[in-house]
């Protein structure tokens, strides 16, 4: 159990991922546009190992910064932190697992899946959290043992 109820912060974690979403993808833009090669259609297309830059600025933005940094800058913004189930700080593979979950629930279908997750679960928890067993909670929040 935590101090803070989970699910007030549904609103922040949603403007959260709205600017950690788009300072990625404003990053990948920026970078194909200036590493791509223009196409027929007035298009910028990158192949070969550079094709594979933006899935780094991705690992290395969602995944070691909020594993090290305990967050992203939107998480950061709205006072948010990434916890465990008993309130502690997730292990590499925890954030990895939350993180490739975004395949499936934020990136397509722009994150209705997640939010449908979130306010059906007791711990506002999204698919990722879930197989990860971690829970987003306000920086303030602290994990009370009932045992």
């Amino acid at each position: 159990m935590f101090s803070q109820d989970p699910s007030q912060f549904v609103g922040k974690r949603i403007l959260a991922t709205i600017i950690d979403y788009s300072l990625i993808s404003g990053l990948t833009i920026f970078y194909i546009s200036m590493a791509g090669h223009e196409t027929d259609e007035a298009k910028y297309t990158v192949s070969g190992i550079l094709a594979l830059v933006p899935v780094l600025f991705w690992f290395l933005y969602f995944v070691v910064c909020e594993n090290m940094l305990d967050g992203t800058i939107g998480h950061h913004i709205f006072k948010l932190k990434i916890v465990t189930e008993k309130g502690g700080k997730p292990n590499f593979f925890q954030t990895l697992t939350r993180r490739i979950c975004d395949a499936i629930e934020i990136t397509t279908c722009l994150g209705l899946i997640a939010y449908f997750i979130i306010t059906r679960t007791d711990l506002s928890q999204r698919l990722g959290d879930i197989l990860a067993k971690t829970i987003v909670v306000g920086v303030d929040s602290v994990y009370i043992d009932k045992n």
